[in-house]
């Protein structure tokens, strides 16, 4: 092959791309050499703002800001490898406050994104998505609320103010999480039809819940003279972590997140049909229901003494109709 050039630094270099070229699939322009990782992950973010995905675009913000910058803000995108991010894992999983696999795992999930989205802009942004290996995560919470610490949770949330009673009813009713709670708007709420809609979630999708006339009670003095876009709540996620901290140790209870779980096994213990649940809980699959809505010893308990009585009541039919039957026989003869 000609170089077509007498330089003997420009044949080199083309000796070194079609080196390159036959040892991979794939082969880097140097203009892309100067693509790093923060200019992928800032285009992750302003793809979700362009999007409406708002929720999206703010998570993947603050695990960029708070872990991953510091890493991998300035290596070109090209050079990342999975030795690298063996060692950004070990480094997170050597801090004192160690995080779970689950957090590990969410924060490389925002640079894979970022990746699959580079290689699918026209024209391609980098040549390959690196192979990310993730911890297998067996950290499915499986704490409820029993109906006893719903009641001391009411409770103790009255005892810290109207609005965060009406929060955590909101909560138990709607089974939606804190921060699509934090976000509700006066405008999101209709009492006249008993509605309340969120318009994106955290799977993009509107979501439209009921309100109970108890409901509509609790929430009106938080609409009653306000403007359509003002916060229905007057504290955010750090002005509710001090008081949900003193509710929760009342409560015997720890995470606020349990009430999405409890609401769901709830609905499901009271005959709530699993499409509703999943409908008004924002959950695509059956799996998500399945892993929220949690079955305990005593659900099963119960499931298998249901099956006793079914089995019981069948036997004494059978016995019924036979004994009929013999009846009509000897009446027959």
């Amino acid at each position: 092959m000609s170089a077509k050039t007498h330089k003997k630094s420009e044949a080199r270099k083309m000796l070194r791309r079609e080196l390159a070229k036959a040892q991979s699939d794939t082969w880097i322009e140097p203009r892309d050499r100067k693509v790093t990782i923060g200019t992928l992950i800032e285009d992750l973010r302003k793809d979700y703002e362009a999007r409406r995905k708002t929720n999206f675009a703010a998570d993947t913000k603050a695990r960029w800001e708070l872990h991953l910058k510091s890493t991998f803000e300035h290596i070109p995108a090209f050079a990342l490898t999975t030795s690298m991010l063996n060692q950004y894992k070990a480094s997170r999983f050597a801090e004192d406050d160690k995080p779970a696999v689950a957090t590990v795992n969410r924060e490389l999930q925002v640079i894979r994104r970022a990746y699959k989205l580079a290689a699918a802009s026209d024209p391609p942004k980098v040549g390959r998505v690196p192979i990310f290996k993730l911890d297998k995560e067996d950290n499915a919470r499986l704490e409820f609320f029993t109906p006893e610490q719903v009641d001391t949770i009411r409770a103790a949330a009255s005892a810290e103010g109207h609005e965060y009673r009406a929060f955590v009813e909101l909560a138990y009713a709607l089974g939606w999480r804190r921060g699509e709670l934090l976000g509700l708007r006066v405008s999101d709420f209709d009492l006249l039809a008993g509605t309340v809609r969120i318009e994106t979630s955290k799977n993009g999708q509107p979501r439209e819940g009921v309100l109970t006339e108890n409901l509509k009670l609790i929430v009106h003095p938080l609409l009653a003279n306000r403007e359509q876009n003002a916060p229905v709540f007057s504290f955010d996620e750090d002005g509710f972590r001090y008081p949900w901290r003193r509710i929760a140790k009342a409560a015997g209870v720890k995470l606020f997140h349990s009430f999405r779980r409890t609401s769901a096994r709830d609905k499901r213990a009271s005959g709530t049909q699993e499409s509703d649940i999943m409908a008004e809980m924002g959950w695509e699959t059956s799996a998500m229901f399945r892993r929220y809505a949690i079955t305990t010893r005593e659900d099963k308990l119960r499931s298998q003494q249901r099956l006793e009585a079914f089995q019981a009541e069948n036997r004494t039919k059978a016995a019924q109709n036979q004994m009929a039957q013999s009846q009509a026989t000897k009446q027959v003869h």
